[in-house]
C-alpha cells in the first residue's frame, strides 16, 4: 500500500481563490469602518453586546494589538481577560495563554438563601486565607 499526496488544485484556481478572499475581506472591512449604515444598526450597541453577555454563560477572553475599553469590558464582565500583542509572532504565545487560562479554570456555584428580584445582581468573589488571582464574572442574572 503507497500513500499518495493530496491533490492540490493548479496555481491559476488557488491565485483566482485568493484574490475572491481578498475581496470580500475589502468588503467586510469597508462595511464594517466606513460604510454610515452599521453605526446606525440600534441592536449591536456596546450596552445591548454586554447586557446580552451578562444573560449568558459565556467567558470571552480577547486578544487585541491596541487597546480597546469595548473588550476589555465584555472580557471583564463575563469573567476573561484580554491580552495584548505587540506583534504577529505573539499572536500564537497569547492564544496558547488563552487556552491555558481556559484549562485551569474552577467552576464555583451559588445559590440564594432566598428569592431573587428579577434582573442583574452584582457579586465579588474573593480569596480567603490564600494567594492567588481570581478573575470571575462580575454577577448573575434572574429573570
Amino acid at each position: 500500500m503507497t500513500a499518495q499526496a493530496p491533490v492540490r488544485a493548479p496555481i491559476a484556481a488557488r491565485r483566482t481563490g485568493y484574490v475572491i478572499a481578498a475581496l470580500v475581506n475589502v468588503c467586510i472591512w469597508f462595511a464594517i469602518n466606513l460604510w454610515p449604515g452599521w453605526a446606525r444598526v440600534p441592536f449591536l450597541t456596546e450596552d445591548t453586546v454586554l447586557e446580552s453577555a451578562k444573560r449568558s454563560n459565556a467567558v470571552v477572553h480577547a486578544v487585541h494589538f491596541r487597546p480597546d475599553t469595548f473588550l476589555s469590558r465584555l472580557a471583564e464582565t463575563t469573567g476573561g481577560r484580554t491580552w495584548s500583542a505587540e506583534s504577529d509572532r505573539q499572536l500564537e504565545e497569547l492564544f496558547g495563554r488563552v487556552l491555558d487560562e481556559m484549562r485551569a479554570r474552577y467552576l464555583l456555584t451559588y445559590s440564594s438563601p432566598g428569592p431573587q428580584n428579577p434582573g442583574w445582581h452584582q457579586i465579588k468573589v474573593t480569596l480567603k486565607g490564600a494567594r492567588g488571582d481570581v478573575i470571575a464574572k462580575q454577577g448573575y442574572f434572574v429573570q
